[in-house]
C-alpha cells in the first residue's frame, strides 16, 4: 500500500481502507453485469450456431420433399393425358418414381372418383384396391379436403399398415369437362413418403448425421404447424426455449425445434475466470496504489476479450450462409459479410453508408420477417429477387435487427423453366383430347351405320318371312295332304328359325350398342322356372330324360326383366336338352347374396351329357362360337344363344360361365341383381310364356278396316286372313292413299305399314290423327322394323300398337281383339 506524503501513516490508511469498500462494491457489481454480458454474448453465439444449422436441416427437408412432390405432379399430368388407364400403364408410369436412393417414394396409388382403382408397387398393397375413402373416416376427411380445396393435403407422418412410417400426399385432379371452368373431379393421387428415408436424406437420422450436439425435434403432424403433434424428438423440447425454424409445405407447415446437447447454457465456460479478474480488481482496488499496475493489465486484457468476442461475432456473420444485414432500428447498416458484398456489389464501406430500405425494396426497417419475398437492388440498379428472414437482436444500446437474405433467382428461373413444361403438356393433351373427340365421332358414325345396316337387312328379311308365314297358314286353311302338311310344317320351322338367328343378331347388336333396355316388374320365380321346364319337357320326354327344378324362394317379392331372364336359362335349358343323350337335366335357382335393397340369384341348368372340355369352354360365350362344328350340323344352332345369355346376366348386373368334364355332364350358370319390391296387395303379376299362337282366340263381330302395305303379296296375305274372319278390308298401297281413304270413309281399326313409298306410315298417322273422323281410331303399326328406336317413333306418332313382322294369324287376330273388344 502506498502511503501519501506529508501525512501520517495510520488515519490516512484507515480512510483509505474506509474509502476502498466503494470501489470493491462497484467492482463486484461491474463483475456481476460483465458475467451477465458474457453470458449473453455466448449463448447468442450458441444461439446463432444452431440457427443456422437448423436452417440447414431446414433447406434439406424442404428440398427432398418439393422434389418429390414434383415428380408426383408429373404423374398427374400423365393421368390428365390418359384418364382410363390401366394398372399396367400406371405401374409404367409410376414405377420410376420408386426408384430407392433417388427418391423417398414408397408407393404411389391413384383412387378415381375416390376408390382406389391403382397401386404401385401392387406387392403388400393389394388390400387397398378397392378402398372408398368416402366409407373410411380415417381416410375421408384428408382426401375430402384435397377435393374442396382443390390443393395439395399432407398427413401424417403416421404409421403404416404396412409397417414403418410414412407421410401422405393427397393431389386431387380436375380433367377438362365441357360447360365447366373448374373442371371435372377425376380422383385422387395418394403418394406416400417414407419418413426413414426423408430423415436420412436430410441427415437428420442414420450415417451422417447433421445433429451431432444437438437436440432436435419436429412438430406439425397432418402440416398443422406449432397445433400439430411431435412427430421426431421429445415434445418436451419444444418447452426449452428452442430455436424455432419452419418448414414450409402445402397448405401448412412443419417446426423444427433445436437446442444444444444437454440444453442451453447458464453461463460462458470463461465466468470462472472472469470472476476471478473481477476479483483480482476488487484487490486491486483493495491493495490501491500498490496493485495499480496489476489493475491496469487486467484492464487491457478485458479489452482484448471484448475485441474478441467483436472478431467472433465478425466470425459468425462470416460464417453465415445467405448475405447477413445488422441495422438499428433507424436502418442503418452497422455490419455486413462477404456474403451481402458479393449480393449487392458494393465494397463493405459503401454498405456501410446505405440504409436498409435503400438496399431491399418492400421491406420494413423494423418488421419481423419470415422468408419474406423482395427485391435487393445492387450497385448497377439491377434488382435480384430475395427471400428475407429478419429477427430483433437485443443490444445494450437498443435493439438491432439482424437479415438474413437468400439469392432466389435460381429457383425463380426453375420455377419459370417448370412452368413453361406445364404449358406445354397441357397444349398436348388439349391435342390429345380433339384427337380422342374425333376417334370417338367417328366410332358414333360407324356405330349409327352399323345399326343403320341391321335394321334395313332385318326389314328386307322379315318381309318375305312374313309372306312365308302367311301363305303357310293359308295354304292349310285351304286343305291339304298329310304328306303336305309335313313339308308346310318344315317350311314353318325353317322360317321360324331363321326369325330366331335375326333376333338374336338384333338383341346382340342392341346389347353392344348400349341400346337394349331392361323392363323392370314383379318376377315370380316359380312361375318363371315352371314355363321354362314346360317349354322344353316334351323335347326331354321324347329322349327320355329325367327333368326336375330347384329353387330356393326369397322372403321378400323381387323386381326385374322376367322376360330377359327367361330367355336365358331356356338357352342353357334347351342346349341342355340337346346336348344330353341320357340322364337327367335339372333347373336350379338360389341366393348368393342379400343386401339391404337388392339380392344376387344363380339361375344355372345341371346336366348328365356329353360335357365339354376345358380349353373350349369360355369360348362358348364368344357370338357365332361352338365346342366343335360336328355338334353344329348335329344339333343345330348359330353359337349365339351363350353369347347373349352371358351380355343378358351382364346388363343385369352379374355374369355367365360353365363348369364341365367329358363325359360327366355340364354345369352351366348366370347371375343377376334382382331388386327388393314391397309385397303389393294385388300380389305378382303372371308372366305368360306360352308359345305365339296357343291361346283359342274368340271370334270378334266382322268389322270394317283399312289396310295399309306396299308389299303387294303381303297386301293380299293380310286381305286374305282378315277377310275369312268376315272383316270388310279397304286396302291402299302408300301413305297418301291412306290418307285420302280416311278423309272419305269410317274405319273400326287401320293396320299401317311403316315403310312405304311417296309418303311413309309416320307421317300418314299424323296426318290421320289430325282429322276428326278418326281422332281416336285405333291404329296398328305393321313393320319389319324391330329396333325399341322404331316401336317408340310409331308411339310418339300416334300409333296405338306395335306389330312385328313375320306375324302368325293367332297372334294378328289377338291384336284385333284386344282394339276391337
Amino acid at each position: 500500500m502506498l502511503r501519501v506524503p506529508g501525512t501520517a501513516s495510520s488515519p490516512p490508511m484507515g480512510w483509505l481502507r474506509g474509502l476502498a469498500l466503494v470501489p470493491v462494491v462497484l467492482v463486484l457489481l461491474a463483475g456481476a453485469y460483465a458475467e451477465k454480458l458474457n453470458d449473453e454474448r455466448h449463448l447468442l453465439g450458441v444461439r446463432s450456431e444452431v440457427e443456422r444449422r437448423s436452417g440447414e436441416l431446414r433447406g434439406r427437408l424442404e428440398a427432398t420433399i418439393y422434389s418429390d412432390l414434383q415428380l408426383v405432379r408429373g404423374l398427374v399430368s400423365v393421368i390428365h393425358l390418359k384418364p382410363e388407364l390401366t394398372q399396367q400403364e400406371f405401374e409404367t408410369a409410376a414405377q420410376p418414381l420408386l426408384l430407392e436412393g433417388r427418391t423417398q417414394l414408397r408407393n404411389i396409388a391413384a383412387a378415381p372418383d375416390m376408390v382406389v382403382r391403382y397401386v404401385v408397387p401392387l406387392a403388400g398393397n393389394a388390400r387397398a384396391i378397392g378402398l372408398d375413402y368416402r366409407t373410411t373416416p380415417a381416410q375421408f376427411e384428408a382426401a375430402d379436403r384435397a377435393r374442396r380445396t382443390r390443393k395439395i393435403v399432407i398427413a401424417g407422418p403416421l404409421a403404416l399398415v404396412q409397417g414403418g412410417t410414412g407421410v401422405i400426399i393427397r393431389m386431387p385432379i380436375f380433367l377438362p369437362a365441357p360447360g365447366d371452368p373448374e373442371g371435372r373431379f377425376w380422383g385422387l393421387v395418394s403418394a406416400v413418403i417414407d419418413v426413414d428415408r426423408l430423415f436420412a436424406t436430410a441427415r437428420l437420422a442414420g450415417p451422417g448425421r447433421a445433429d451431432q450436439g444437438l437436440e432436435i425435434a419436429l412438430r406439425g403432424k397432418d402440416a398443422l404447424g406449432a397445433q400439430g403433434a411431435t412427430f421426431f424428438g421429445q415434445e418436451s423440447l419444444f418447452a426449452q426455449a428452442p430455436v424455432i425454424t419452419e418448414v414450409p409445405l402445402p397448405q401448412g407447415q412443419w417446426q423444427i425445434g433445436a437446442i444444444p446437447q444437454g440444453g442451453w447454457p447458464p453461463h460462458a465456460p470463461e465466468r470462472w475466470w472472469l470472476r476471478g479478474g473481477f476479483f483480482a480488481l476488487a484487490v486491486v482496488v483493495l491493495l490501491l496504489f500498490r496493485l495499480l499496475e496489476r489493475r491496469l493489465r487486467q484492464t487491457a486484457r478485458a479489452q482484448r476479450r471484448a475485441q474478441a468476442s467483436e472478431r467472433e461475432l465478425a466470425a459468425l456473420l462470416e460464417a453465415a450462409p445467405d448475405a447477413m444485414l445488422v441495422s438499428d432500428e433507424a436502418g442503418r447498416v452497422l455490419r455486413v459479410n462477404s456474403q451481402a458484398v458479393s449480393l449487392f456489389g458494393r465494397d463493405r464501406d459503401s454498405l456501410l453508408r446505405c440504409s436498409l430500405p435503400s438496399l431491399l425494396q418492400s421491406v420494413e426497417p423494423g418488421s419481423a420477417l419470415s422468408a419474406a419475398p423482395a427485391q435487393a437492388v445492387r450497385a448497377d440498379g439491377q434488382s435480384v429477387p430475395v427471400e428475407v428472414t429478419a429477427s430483433p437482436l437485443p443490444a445494450v444500446d437498443g435493439t438491432l435487427r439482424v437479415s438474413a437474405i437468400r439469392d432466389i433467382s435460381q429457383r425463380r428461373r426453375t420455377e419459370l423453366e417448370l412452368e413453361r413444361y406445364r404449358y406445354g403438356l397441357e397444349q398436348l393433351i388439349e391435342e390429345r383430347t380433339r384427337e380422342l373427340s374425333r376417334a370417338k365421332d367417328a366410332a358414333d358414325q360407324a356405330n349409327r351405320a352399323k345399326s343403320s345396316f341391321l335394321a334395313n337387312m332385318s326389314h328386307e328379311i322379315r318381309t318375305p318371312l312374313n309372306v312365308i308365314t302367311g301363305m303357310v297358314h293359308l295354304i292349310r286353311r285351304s286343305g291339304v295332304s298329310p304328306e303336305q302338311a309335313m313339308r308346310l310344317d318344315q317350311v314353318q320351322s325353317a322360317s321360324g328359325h331363321l326369325l330366331r338367328v335375326i333376333n338374336a343378331i338384333l338383341d346382340l347388336s342392341k346389347i353392344d350398342a348400349d341400346r337394349f333396355e331392361l323392363s323392370i316388374a314383379r318376377v315370380s320365380l316359380p312361375t318363371l322356372v315352371s314355363d321354362v321346364a314346360t317349354l322344353v319337357r316334351d323335347r326331354a320326354e321324347a329322349k327320355g330324360l329325367h327333368l326336375d327344378t330347384e329353387i330356393q324362394q326369397p322372403d321378400v317379392p323381387l323386381l326385374g326383366d322376367t322376360t330377359r331372364l327367361q330367355q336365358a336359362l331356356l338357352n342353357y335349358a334347351a342346349n341342355a336338352v340337346s346336348f344330353t343323350p341320357s340322364g337327367h337335366i335339372r333347373l336350379r335357382v338360389h341366393v348368393l347374396r342379400e343386401e339391404e335393397r337388392r339380392v344376387l340369384l344363380e339361375f344355372s341348368v345341371v346336366d348328365s351329357g356329353v360335357g365339354i372340355a376345358p380349353e373350349v369352354l369360355e369360348r362358348l360365350f364368344r357370338p357365332f362360337e361352338q365346342a366343335d362344328n360336328s355338334l353344329t350340323r348335329a344339333h343345330g344352332g348359330t353359337g349365339l344363344g351363350l353369347a347373349i345369355t352371358r351380355r343378358l346376366a351382364r346388363a343385369m348386373g352379374g355374369d355367365a360361365g360353365a363348369e364341365s368334364q367329358p363325359g360327366r355332364g355340364s354345369r352351366f350358370w348366370f347371375t343377376a341383381w334382382l331388386e327388393k319390391a314391397p309385397a303389393g296387395p294385388g300380389g305378382e303379376s303372371p308372366v305368360s310364356t306360352a308359345p305365339p299362337g296357343a291361346e283359342v282366340v274368340p271370334a270378334l263381330p266382322p268389322q270394317k278396316l283399312l289396310l295399309v302395305e306396299d308389299d303387294a303379296v303381303n297386301r293380299l296375305i293380310a286381305q286374305a286372313l282378315l277377310s275369312q274372319d268376315g272383316h270388310v278390308v279397304d286396302v291402299a298401297a302408300d301413305g297418301e292413299e291412306a290418307v285420302a281413304m280416311a278423309e272419305e270413309a269410317d274405319y273400326d281399326l287401320i293396320l299401317m305399314d311403316v315403310q312405304m313409298p311417296r309418303m311413309n306410315g309416320l307421317e300418314a298417322t299424323r296426318r290421320i290423327r289430325s282429322t276428326a273422323r278418326h281422332a281416336h281410331t285405333p291404329i296398328v303399326a305393321l313393320t319389319a322394323n324391330a329396333f325399341d328406336d322404331d316401336r317408340r317413333a310409331c308411339l310418339e306418332a300416334g300409333m296405338n300398337d306395335f306389330l312385328g313382322k313375320p306375324f302368325d294369324p293367332p297372334t294378328l287376330m289377338q291384336m284385333l281383339r284386344r282394339w276391337l273388344h
